[in-house]
């Protein structure tokens, strides 16, 4: 079933009650309608009995009753998925450690089944105590975060306890094999999972939206867009007395009738009388209640609540302002890149020599752009332009106004005519910025981070310049795996704010396993 919207009227009418119940005249014996029959009054009578009153209450259980079967049924399928993906994926690991175990051993024994075993039993326990099953409304860098703690904390004490047991060095180094192998195939089978059975209402839980503001459709739609989530969401408009006399049974009816033990309910900056009925009547009925405060992208993927005694608040932090996380990064940024180079050595080659022979001028390309703290670097690529390039936009921006604009909005021409045939080609792989490697290796970039700026675009930035000069900028982005350059300026400065906010190296491992994608298909690139 779709995402829709529905309205909704979270109050039940008083009117109607009137009509519906029979208005009682005292006369004669006490209680008892002087217009109704006698077994009619009795009967009246009966019904508001405290018997009478405990076998409507069974009748009718409470919200969390009445959706606990449901909810318990759809985790339960939910979860299933996941197991075997999580499963199929260690099994993979195994054998694929097994086999290096083999080779470099000179046997091909195969996996040891009682080794097999143990891990399973450890890692479904692991990540269900960590959350990852159902992992319902887990976004994926913390889903990969938490899978990588489980898998590694699980590998680490089988190989400790094999140490001190003194187990054989193949089942050692297969262990750690295993390790390895699951931090790459657990997170690949559960991101294929998630979309293949996203698409389908009977792996999600729907999801009530209450539509109390402007952040409403945003969160609708966030949720719309990311079926794999494993959230349905229902847009509802609520109607709710200033009394809030009828709106507890009116969130408990819509509840009922969604099935739905999730809602989420934006708040608005000014906190309104209606809307602090509503939550706390949603608090009452629903167990799963996510708060969406009216403060644009300051939270985040690691905020938390914070209880300080008597004060509660929400903990924000930016990794990426401590020593620790940014030696970590540089490390792995290192690391990777020197790897990266020696791998692409023979294709940088062939594509300077398409360059030098498809169109006169250099074969790079640097640009000065602003950097962490406001340093100056020239950011190398390869050339996609002609040498006259800066004349021919002059040129071109005079003699066409929508280009103007294009230019003026984006710092960018969807059709420029300053680029090569052969430029184009670079653009539509991205393979023109791999000369940027050379300024991760320096220190200038990071393979992840926003995307570098000139001076023409600081002003566009705004109060989020200060977010850009914290961080290193870098080759690929949240903004590049998001649509690029499908995408509005202020979208991109919104996804750039968002990931520095939200830092952390299983964000960047999913930042460069989504480039990789975005690479192959051409996403957004022009």
């Amino acid at each position: 079933m779709p995402p829709h919207t529905e309205v909704a009227t979270l109050r039940e009418s008083s009117s109607t009650l009137s009509r519906t119940t029979p208005e009682v005249v005292r006369s004669g014996t006490a209680g008892t309608p002087e217009s109704m029959p006698l077994g009619v009054a009795d009967r009246a009578h009966d019904e508001s009995s405290p018997r009478s009153e405990r076998r409507r209450h069974r009748r009718t259980p409470p919200p969390s009753v009445l959706n606990g079967a449901a909810y318990s049924l759809r985790a339960l399928t939910a979860s299933v998925p996941l197991v075997v993906s999580d499963l199929t994926a260690l099994l993979g690991a195994v054998l694929i450690a097994s086999a290096l175990v083999g080779a470099a051993a000179s046997e091909a024994d195969l996996p040891d089944v009682a080794l097999f075993v143990l891990l399973t039993i450890g890692l479904v326990s692991a990540k269900a105590a960590l959350g990852l099953y159902p992992a319902i409304g887990v976004h994926p860098v913390v889903e990969v975060r938490r899978s990588a703690l489980a898998t590694m904390l699980l590998v680490s004490a089988l190989i400790l306890a094999g140490f001190l047991h003194g187990a054989d060095a193949a089942v050692q180094w297969t262990l750690f094999g295993t390790g390895v192998a699951s931090l790459v195939l657990i997170p690949l089978f559960r991101a294929l999972s998630r979309r293949v059975f996203g698409r389908f209402s009977w792996w999600s839980q729907p999801l009530l939206v209450f539509d109390t503001g402007p952040a409403a459709p945003r969160v609708f739609a966030h949720f719309a867009k990311n079926p794999g989530l494993g959230l349905r969401p229902v847009l509802v408009r609520p109607d709710v007395h200033e009394n809030g006399a009828h709106g507890e049974s009116g969130v408990a009816r819509l509840a009922s009738k969604h099935r739905a033990v999730c809602a989420a309910l934006p708040l608005q900056g000014s906190s309104r009388p209606e809307t602090t009925d509503l939550l706390h009547e949603c608090v009452n009925v629903f167990p799963h209640l996510m708060v969406v405060p009216d403060l644009g992208e300051s939270f985040g993927m690691w905020s938390r609540a914070t209880n300080l005694g008597s004060i509660v608040g929400i903990r924000l932090g930016r990794s990426l302002l401590l020593p620790a996380p940014r030696a970590a990064k540089r490390v792995v940024d290192s690391l990777l890149t020197l790897v990266g180079i020696l791998l692409c050595l023979p294709l940088l080659l062939v594509i300077a020599i398409a360059i030098k022979l498809s169109s006169p001028g250099p074969v790079f390309y640097g640009q000065e752009r602003i950097g962490r703290d406001r340093k100056k670097f020239l950011a190398w690529k390869f050339r996609t332009m002609r040498a006259d390039a800066d004349e021919i936009l002059g040129e071109y921006l005079a003699s066409r106004e929508e280009a103007r604009e294009e230019w003026a909005r984006d710092h960018k021409l969807k059709n420029d005519p300053r680029v090569t045939a052969m430029g184009r080609i670079l653009r539509r792989t991205s393979l023109d910025e791999l000369p940027q490697l050379w300024n991760v290796l320096r220190g200038d970039m990071s393979l992840v981070g926003p995307r570098p700026i000139v001076d023409d675009e600081v002003q566009k930035y705004g109060t989020e310049f200060g977010r850009y000069l914290s961080v290193l900028p870098g080759i690929t982005g949240l903004w590049q795996v998001s649509g690029r350059n499908r995408t509005t300026y202020e979208e991109r400065i919104r996804l750039d704010s968002f990931y520095v906010e939200n830092w952390s190296l299983a964000f960047d491992a999913y930042i460069l396993a989504k480039t990789v994608e975005a690479v192959a298909t051409g996403d957004g690139a022009y």
